[in-house]
């Protein structure tokens, strides 16, 4: 049977033969000498087992409240949960003990969250408040500490289905105190155990479940700082007294409650007074706590605390002085001699410092060259993230103070990656000279980064503007790295490395994208260099450079049009050549990139892309696309993109100059679109009936819309007819296309005649009834799926 129908005959079981008595009986009658009997406590196991199934039900209908019911009463009166738990030995299964546990969760849970029908039993059978405050404070305490994290986790569900209840609505028991001993709970699960050192060697904890919990906790946690607020957070100092254990989970509840701390200090009201300034005391004693002393830290605890510094970047910000801050800043600097974990954090929360705290250290002697020393920490401890973290970090400060001390500042920041750069381009050469595999391997890592830090510190300088004598700072910048960059480029070694290439190409496309005028006339050189790497490695990256190069030039006049028609001419070519060599499926990234390379030809150098001699070529190129990429997203994506937008110009939103520019040549788009039709309404029919990915449906539908309405002339507001040559050649495409061995047996020959009918009906109204075309090619999916009946079509005739 189902697994519904299983549900209902257990519960009907339970109901109809009182089972429950039974089973609570045995329970009641459970003592330690009856649990040293193997056979007794395999009955007392199977009991156990019983209920916390019964509990677990996702049937939840009269029959599955009224046990509940009984259940709740008979603990309360009885207390057999509790007996149970008392009598076990620690030599025996703790499964009884999750059991027990799971039951205890699942009863408190059903008085506290459920509404409807299952209130109605609750109080049918006369459960009251005392009842399931009877064994509150035993899930309290002694469930919430079970050593089974699935019970554990289950304990936070309760509470977090508690908290969806209005305050004023809750039971008294589910207070302040209540919620001071929810808060005791919780934080002594966060903790690690005594002896932890590593996850490798530890063997009490599992890491998934760990980790789990610790996710599950953080709402729980808010809502208890929501209530406990000042109290909230002297529970958590009283543990920053213990051993690293107690101190890293009371670190771990901070972080997790720093927006609503950070939020409550700046808090204006008279009402919150008091609490807002012992919350400042209290988070000024913790930060003296934590950079007091690092050297004996555990790693564990010292990526916390890093963390913990960073979510409160906003507090230091705003009640710390310069001075202060300079010296939490100096503490995540020396964190960088910690483990990979612990470097990742520190260069994260630098981050948070730098952007929170600018106009403060703005004002420290000595700033710029503080940069440097950070962006030089971080380089030289080698994680990636953590180095791109400060660079982020140090140039979006640079920006934020403008004037001469960005300029210094950003002369601190960029000269270490400049040097970091050259060191390990060296570091590269003389590896291959020496025909050191394992060394050059590690220097082009170590190369790739630095490109890659250089390329966010070229992103953020997008938003600063140029200075009094009319130049932007970029342009010395550029000045000074472009000898380093053209070195690498034009070394085999480095240029054939697949990550170096894409983060070089990365550090050209973001200056051509943001400081185009500045770069232009290096361009022609730029481009050569990315042709001769795109021939070496058919690397995505090069496509996705001229991509950019062509919507910020493309528009320009005199032979700029010229010289980007070879460009994509010669591009096409060779891009079809390698793909026909190595199979359409097997190269998705490059045909992904060619047709958003093609799309931003067509938006904003429209002329070079359909006056192409390679432009039947792409066309057909994207129509194979939709067949040959067999359902892959993105690929089939971005050619359906490309296809809608060309075919269907007058109805998808494309600029003036745009639209006019592809009007001029519609008489060669429409000769593809005839040649290529029938072809493209098979393949978008076959793809909606024969189950493609969900998120493609939407662009198949849009393509189909495109050429239907296009081709019949129904492409603008006022619509169009079917009789004319345009309608039968449509039609006689839709009639293939629903016949073909793809489309399922089941759909009778009438209902194609409707489903045709209704595409008609609905596409010569106009642009206006896309929404209600694309509902019908929703319903006609959901008719092959059989998910739906084929009447529904008649609705659109």
């Amino acid at each position: 049977k189902s697994y519904e129908e299983s549900d209902k005959l257990m519960l009907q079981t339970c109901y109809h033969t009182n089972i429950l008595n039974p089973i609570v009986g045995l329970l009641c009658s459970v003592s330690p000498i009856s649990t040293s009997s193997t056979s007794s406590y395999s009955l007392i196991t199977s009991a156990s087992d019983f209920l916390s199934t019964i509990i677990s039900k996702s049937t939840k209908d009269q029959t599955y409240y009224t046990i509940l019911s009984q259940l709740i009463t008979l603990y309360s009166t009885k207390g057999f949960l509790i007996n149970v738990y008392n009598s076990l030995k620690p030599s025996y299964d703790s499964s009884v003990e999750a059991n027990v546990c799971l039951v205890s969760v699942g009863l408190l849970g059903i008085t506290v969250a459920e509404k409807g029908i299952g209130v109605c039993c609750l109080k049918s059978y006369a459960v009251t408040i005392e009842d399931t405050n009877y064994y509150v404070d035993f899930v309290l305490q002694v469930v919430q500490k079970c050593p089974n994290n699935g019970v554990r986790c289950e304990c936070l569900n309760v509470w977090l289905d508690l908290q969806d209840e209005a305050v004023a609505d809750r039971r008294p028991k589910y207070g302040k105190v209540f919620y001071m001993k929810v808060l005791e709970c919780i934080v002594e699960g966060l903790k690690y155990n005594k002896d932890f050192e590593s996850w490798e060697e530890c063997i009490e904890l599992d890491k998934s479940e760990f980790d789990e919990f610790r996710s599950l906790a953080s709402e729980v946690l808010q809502q208890c700082y929501s209530l406990l607020r000042l109290d909230f957070l002297n529970v958590l100092r009283n543990e920053m007294k213990g051993e690293w254990q107690n101190v890293e989970g009371a670190l771990y509840a901070l972080e997790e409650v720093s927006t609503g701390v950070c939020a409550r200090v700046k808090s204006m009201g008279v009402s919150t007074k008091a609490d807002r300034e012992g919350t400042v005391a209290v988070l000024r004693d913790l930060l003296d706590l934590v950079v007091t002393n690092q050297s004996t830290l555990h790693p564990v605890m010292l990526a916390s605390t890093c963390r913990f510094l960073g979510s409160y970047a906003p507090f230091i910000n705003s009640h710390c002085s310069p001075e202060s801050i300079v010296r939490v800043l100096e503490y995540l600097k020396a964190s960088f001699s910690g483990s990979p974990s612990t470097r990742l954090e520190a260069g994260k929360s630098i981050r948070g410092i730098l952007l929170n705290c600018t106009k403060q250290l703005a004002r420290v002697e000595g700033f710029e060259a503080l940069l440097g020393s950070c962006i030089s920490v971080s380089l030289e401890a080698g994680e990636r993230g953590a180095i791109l973290a400060v660079a982020e970090g140090g140039t979006r400060a640079c920006v934020q103070i403008g004037g001469q001390s960005c300029n210094v500042g950003l002369g601190s920041l960029c000269t270490p990656v400049l040097k970091y750069l050259e060191q390990f381009f060296m570091a590269v050469k003389a590896a291959e000279a020496s025909n050191d595999v394992g060394l050059a391997e590690a220097s082009k890592r170590k190369l790739s980064t630095g490109l890659a830090t250089l390329a966010v510190i070229i992103k953020y300088l997008d938003g600063l503007a140029v200075d009094g004598n009319g130049t932007h700072p970029f342009a010395e910048l550029l000045n000074v790295c472009w000898p380093m960059l053209q070195s690498i480029a034009s070394y085999d070694p480095c240029r054939l490395h697949h990550d170096i290439l894409q983060e070089l190409l990365g550090v050209h496309g973001k200056i051509v994208s943001s400081f185009g005028d500045i770069i232009e006339p290096k361009l022609g050189e730029l481009i050569n260099i990315v042709v001769q790497a795109y021939e070496e490695g058919y690397n995505r990256g090069c496509l996705d450079f001229v991509a950019v190069a062509a919507e910020k030039f493309g528009n320009r006049g005199g032979g700029v049009e010229e010289s980007f028609r070879g460009l994509l001419a010669h591009l096409t070519a060779k891009t079809c050549q390698h793909i026909q060599s190595v199979g359409m499926s097997e190269s998705t990234e490059l045909v992904t990139s060619f047709f958003d390379l093609a799309q931003r030809f067509l938006l904003f150098c429209p002329s070079a892309l359909v006056k192409n001699e390679q432009f039947p070529l792409i066309y057909s190129f994207g129509v194979a696309c939709l067949t040959q990429c067999k359902g892959e997203r993105d690929s089939t994506r971005q050619a359906l993109i490309f296809l809608t937008q060309i075919i269907g110009r007058k109805g998808v939103r494309l600029s003036q100059s745009t639209r006019a520019a592809l009007e001029e040549f519609r008489t060669t788009i429409d000769a593809h679109t005839a040649q290529h039709g029938a072809e493209i309404v098979k393949s978008c029919f076959v793809s909606l009936a024969g189950g493609s990915p969900q998120m493609l449906l939407p662009p198949f539908s849009d393509c189909l819309y495109a050429i239907v309405t296009h081709v019949i002339g129904a492409d603008s507001e006022e619509g169009g007819k079917v009789d004319g040559g345009g309608g039968g050649l449509v039609q006689s495409w839709i009639v293939a296309a629903l016949n073909d061995e793809a489309i399922p047996k089941f759909i009778e020959d009438s209902d194609k005649a409707n489903m045709m009918t209704a595409m008609f009906n609905i596409a010569t109204k106009g642009l206006k009834e896309k929404g209600r075309f694309k509902s019908l090619i929703g319903d006609f999916v959901k008719i092959c799926k059989k998910e739906i009946n084929a009447d529904v079509l008649a609705a659109y005739s």
